[in-house]
């Protein structure tokens, strides 16, 4: 007797009228005429019709996994990719993007066919479309890291670096920087290597005409994705980002001196995390001779630590560049212990304000800044701001206790009256294993 399916029904009614629905809502999208040259990023609303969609198909489809439901997307996104309308070539690129994680195993059998007709958007005529077509080599990069960076190397960085020349359209250009980032951060060393003399003359090329661009038009957006893009590089390459290094460094520290106005806190923050990087990729012996002057600049920044505000960017990355020379320096980093436990461990007490949430009440959940968590019955709304940086002061203080060893016994006991209440901290994983010994130097994804 033939086995039946129990849900059969309802999963065909799912694919047939539900991921086609959702499909129809990613193409609701305005025709902004300014959109790709935008040079502050407002974040879309989470109630728009193409978000809502585009997230639904992510849950869909890790829910529903890839065996039946990448039948329908495919071809469904296949039709989208002809349509003339650049909002469906888009929505349907989009498509892509969301359901990798969920129909991880099925589209790993197809990737060839895949990738090979996303490359083709690069170079689509309309600028979202080309963003769109990043966005999904970035998100494949993360989603199926390893094996996609092993077959497609060849094809994606050279295609990503196309998107850098789109001087015309900002937005497009900074979205294939941050799909190389991606790439780049789960690329096996020797690959990214073969290519790293064309990846470096291209960065070298944006960075300055777009430090040009800062001066003359106060435009920063592109500018703070390559700075990010050349730490990731440099990350992932280690030693063999020395023979790169005289060429960036100098205008990397110029950069870090001179962006000192409040718009350019961001960029400010990405240079120190992208001098760091570099220090930590080529190692104490090409970085000290620019060590200790970067580290006097840091040291300003220090001291004015207490104007900062608590959602001054600044203040993470400024905490992650002191964890990354320590690790350089090792012990000779102790003289400046003194200076930088401050801010460390300002973060580290940070208390998240949190509430006790009663039946029904769902006024936190709508709001983006909360986050809800249950424990046992209860249910607890959670302010997010200031998490990340308690989590990432957490592992520096634990990367200082392990690269200078007894050169912190001054601060052991405030360090363990610190982690000890942590262990019972339920609110945010990493802050929670901070007295686990985390890694400290991870930096975060693009896309």
């Amino acid at each position: 007797m033939k086995q039946m399916d129990p849900c059969g029904g309802l999963s065909s009614m799912i694919y047939q009228i539900i991921v086609p629905q959702l499909l129809e809502m990613m193409v609701d999208l305005d025709d902004d005429k300014e959109w790709s040259t935008k040079d502050t990023i407002e974040d879309e609303e989470d109630d728009s019709n193409a978000v809502i969609g585009e997230s639904s198909l992510d849950r869909l489809a890790c829910a529903l996994g890839g065996k039946t439901m990448l039948q329908y997307s495919v071809s469904a996104v296949q039709t989208m990719l002809q349509n003339p309308d650049w909002r469906y070539r888009h929505a349907g690129l989009m498509a892509l993007s969301a359901t990798g994680e969920g129909c991880h195993r099925e589209m790993s059998n197809i990737l060839d066919e895949l990738v090979s007709g996303i490359l083709v958007f690069l170079k689509d005529s309309h600028p979202r479309v080309r963003y769109a077509a990043c966005n999904a080599l970035g998100q494949m990069s993360t989603d199926f890291q390893g094996i996609f960076q092993k077959k497609f190397h060849s094809m994606v960085i050279p295609g990503l670096l196309s998107i850098l020349d789109d001087h015309d359209n900002p937005r497009t250009q900074a979205h294939g920087g941050a799909a190389l980032v991606n790439f780049a951060e789960d690329c096996p060393q020797r690959l990214l290597v073969e290519h790293l003399p064309m990846i470096i003359d291209k960065l070298d090329q944006v960075l300055l005409r777009k430090y040009q661009e800062l001066c003359t038009q106060n435009r920063k957006l592109v500018l703070e994705q390559i700075v990010t893009t050349l730490a990731a590089i440099a990350d992932t390459v280690a030693q063999d980002f020395s023979p790169y290094y005289d060429r960036f460094m100098p205008q990397l520290k110029y950069l870090f001196k001179n962006a000192i106005a409040p718009d350019y806190r961001m960029l400010r923050g990405k240079t120190m995390e992208c001098i760091s990087l570099i220090g930590l990729a080529v190692g104490k012996e090409k970085f000290i001779n620019d060590c200790y002057e970067i580290m006097q600049d840091l040291v300003k920044t220090q001291v004015d630590f207490e104007n900062l505000g608590n959602d001054d960017p600044q203040i993470a990355y400024l905490i992650g560049a002191w964890s990354r020379i320590c690790k350089i320096l090792g012990k000779d980093f102790e003289q400046y212990l003194p200076i930088v436990m401050g801010p460390v461990l300002k973060a580290a007490t940070f208390k998240p304000e949190v509430t006790v949430l009663a039946d029904g009440e769902t006024g936190v959940e709508e709001d983006d800044n909360w986050e809800v968590l249950n424990v046992g019955d209860q249910a607890f709304g959670i302010k997010t701001s200031g998490l990340e940086e308690k989590s990432s002061a957490c592992s520096m203080l634990v990367g200082y206790a392990r690269e200078l060893k007894e050169g912190s016994d001054n601060y052991v006991e405030e360090t363990t009256k610190l982690m000890i209440p942590l262990l019972r901290f339920y609110f945010h994983e990493a802050a929670e294993g901070g007295e686990k010994g985390l890694d400290y130097k991870a930096p975060g994804k693009a896309l």
